[in-house]
């Protein structure tokens, strides 16, 4: 996909704010300003940057300076009018739950959500950042439907130094389900009387999200994504990376025969289904009592994978619909051609959900920002009623203030109270971090001394770990004929010539694909793969050449 991706709109944006929204993917780095007008949105820039590979890693930021370096180009191509961003967090330190509680007041509330809190997340409340969101009360069951999210501090402050170390200053930490939920209640893509399934197509995970009564139902990750069909491209049909991602989006056809694209394609899209309908009732056939899907939309960079669509529609018999935010905000001549428009629309969609999280009024209101640094939200655009109605109230808040002066100074005093035992507390704690300390030291003394124990015992059983993995991770329908040591390396590493056969090409990519993955083993190169006829049963023999992590013999 060739695209310009830095564009800024010729005209000033005007008297009033924007809003910027930063999405922070395994692959891309997206940024989009937006400002809110009386009628609508207007997209005022956007910019994208490609990530080398392991920068990013199942979503955890691996090379800090990539990053911030990254995001330097990001912000002086795109020269946003602001600074201020709302940025979205993942990884394996996030944690999203959807708990059902008695039915409290909006005072007591707060107080039951810690508690909930502690029930469920598998971490002391004073190392993450935490909020919460009331779906749904029911007066008659008095019970309410709470959104639990929390996020570990440790990777809370580390994204707020990358993202500051680049000249922004974040004012919001969003999650990817609740912008796109937020974006498409803003764009009018939801009726709240049907039930969506969202399929976010990211380079290495996707995203369902399940939206019912206008609002979060549930949220999923599935491990097949925009990687795995790369990745099946270049090894089926001999292409480069960049090649394969042209060829997945159906930007390429010269040369290639469609059949062939479509059918590795499809067989992996069976594959996502398969996850799909294992994570989400809604999605399995025998789905009924109303627990169905009125219709499923698409974004991400991946929404417009191969067939894609075509494929969901026609398994699941509901509409499909490939989410196109940018069509429903003003764009300034220049900005955006329609061809681009088309590809650059579902890439950006948790981004533009994200400038909307401070630019109109949220569907679900999520901040991850530790709790000092959280503003108070402010609507930021007002009508002309509204402007109105903000006028009376100050005059009668006026005198009112006069009559509780008195209560004002007493609240005063108190909090001066409350001010000094927090301080006693935080001397508490302060020689709490002291002792942990010292602990800390004695744990890595051990920990040395493991490290040793491990080093005397260094190669001893290679061959029978080797060995025990391949049995371990031998996917069904696969089976070895013949495994040989072909050269012992300098590192220490052994290099494998194996053998076997597959009783189809996608058992094989299984293979590759775990092998790929395993922590035993390094590069993994298929050298060889033919179509057999065997007692009427076609097989797949193949060789591969694989060569042992040096780490094996420490573990």
């Amino acid at each position: 996909m060739t695209l310009d991706l830095f564009k800024k709109g010729k005209g000033s944006p005007g008297k009033g704010k924007t809003f910027l929204g930063l999405d922070i993917g395994s692959r891309f780095l997206k940024l989009v300003e937006v400002k809110r007008e009386s009628r609508g949105y207007r997209l005022l820039c956007y910019g994208v940057e490609e990530l080398p590979p392991e920068a990013i890693v199942g979503k955890e930021i691996m090379d800090r300076q990539v990053v911030i370096d990254k995001l330097n180009e990001l912000r002086e191509r795109c020269a946003p009018t602001s600074n201020r961003v709302v940025i979205n967090i993942a990884g394996r330190g996030v944690i999203v739950k959807k708990i059902t509680m008695p039915l409290v007041s909006d005072k007591e509330i707060h107080e039951s959500v810690q508690w909930q809190l502690r029930e469920n997340i598998p971490f002391d409340l004073s190392d993450v950042s935490w909020d919460y969101k009331v779906l749904r009360k029911d007066e008659v069951t008095e019970e309410m439907e709470i959104l639990l999210v929390a996020a570990k501090n440790d990777a809370v402050y580390n994204l707020l130094d990358i993202v500051r170390s680049s000249g922004f200053k974040p004012v919001v930490i969003d999650l990817d389900p609740m912008a796109l939920l937020n974006l498409l209640a803003a764009i009018d893509y939801i009726n709240e009387e049907e039930r969506y399934a969202v399929i976010n197509v990211g380079y290495e995970s996707t995203s369902v999200l399940l939206v019912s009564g206008g609002t979060y139902a549930a949220n999923r990750e599935i491990p097949i994504a925009s990687k795995v069909y790369i990745e099946a491209l270049m090894r089926f049909m001999d292409l480069t990376s960049e090649k394969a991602s042209s060829v997945l989006l159906g930007d390429e056809e010269n040369g290639f025969d469609p059949e062939d694209v479509k059918r590795i394609a499809e067989s992996i899209h069976e594959k996502m289904a398969e996850h799909l309908e294992r994570l989400f009732p809604v999605f399995r056939p025998e789905s009924s009592n109303g627990n169905h899907l009125d219709r499923i939309y698409l974004s991400g960079g991946g929404a417009t994978i191969v067939n894609l669509r075509e494929f969901l529609s026609k398994r699941y018999n509901k509409p499909v619909e490939i989410v196109d935010p940018l069509s429903r905000f003003k764009v300034d001549d220049g900005v955006i051609s329609e061809e681009d428009q088309s590809k650059l629309s579902p890439l950006f969609s948790t981004a533009l959900g994200l400038a909307l999280r401070k630019a109109g009024k949220p569907r679900i209101a999520i901040n991850l920002l530790p709790f000092e640094e959280r503003e108070l939200e402010k609507p930021p655009f007002m009508t002309v009623p509204e402007a109105v109605l903000t006028v009376i109230p100050p005059l009668l808040v006026a005198a009112f203030v006069v009559g509780t002066s008195i209560k004002v100074s007493s609240q005063t005093r108190k909090l001066k109270a409350r001010l000094v035992e927090v301080k006693a507390e935080q001397e508490i704690y302060r020689k709490k971090v002291g002792e942990l300390k010292v602990v800390e030291t004695k744990r890595n003394e051990i920990k040395q001394r493991i490290q040793l124990l491990g080093q005397l015992a260094e190669g001893r059983y290679v061959p029978v770990k080797v060995l025990n993995e391949l049995n371990r991770i031998l996917p069904d329908g696969v089976w070895l004929t013949q495994i040989a040591v072909e050269e012992e390396m300098m590192s220490g590493s052994q290099r494998l010539r194996i053998k076997g056969a597959a009783l189809s090409f996608f058992d094989l990519t299984d293979l590759l694909d775990i092998l790929t993955k395993s922590r035993a083993f390094g590069n993994v190169d298929l050298v060889q793969s033919s179509k057999e006829e065997k007692e009427g049963q076609s097989v797949i023999n193949f060789e591969l050449v694989v060569v042992t992590n040096p780490e094996l013999k420490r573990r």
